[in-house]
């Protein structure tokens, strides 16, 4: 069992019939939004709200039936979470009827600097970035992130481009390569 931390809140859930669903994963309203914060005492944790599940469904024809995955999850900083990027590929696949690896692949392809739920006020800031589809080639799509928001470099990062400024790597560097990426 892993846990999963966003903090896109936990909402309720009313029409969803729990004895059909296949519940996966319950959300527990914290007493802050930093990840180590303890759940809160009270009503708005009895009962814990649904977060993830999985459903069956009959498409408009009447007769096909199928299985949805849902859940209350899924802002960009929700999805800072390993797991629950882990999650949401493990049951695309998984209701697609491909193997399931034992732990799949998850790490970004391209940098995110996941944001918060605000406005950009800078008055034509997407204009000025001129982007266009092309510009979202897998592997190099322009960083993410808002105005005047430095991009986050991990230490990764850094130790590649120190690398290759470097002759030889350093023991540090050469554990940096052979480990997983580090968590955004």
């Amino acid at each position: 069992m892993v846990e999963i931390f966003g903090d896109s809140d936990v909402y309720s859930i009313a029409n969803l019939d729990q004895k059909a669903a296949t519940i996966l994963l319950r959300g527990a309203v914290t007493k802050s939004l930093d990840p180590s914060s303890n759940n809160l005492d009270g009503p708005k944790n009895q009962p814990m709200m649904p977060i993830a599940w999985l459903r069956e469904y009959t498409a408009p024809n009447g007769n096909t039936k199928g299985q949805a995955f849902c859940t209350t999850m899924g802002s960009s900083t929700d999805f800072a979470d390993e797991n629950l990027r882990r999650l949401v590929v493990n049951a695309s696949l998984a209701l697609t009827g491909q193997k399931v690896p034992a732990k799949a692949d998850v790490d970004y392809v391209d940098p995110i600097t996941p944001t918060a739920y605000s406005a950009v006020n800078e008055k034509d800031f997407y204009k000025k970035r001129n982007l266009k589809p092309d510009d979202y080639s897998l592997g190099n799509s322009p960083r993410t992130g808002l105005p005047g928001q430095a991009p986050e470099t991990s230490a990764l990062e850094e130790e590649k481009k120190r690398m290759i400024r470097s002759a030889t790597p350093s023991k540090t560097s050469q554990a940096l390569l052979a480990a997983p990426a580090p968590k955004p």
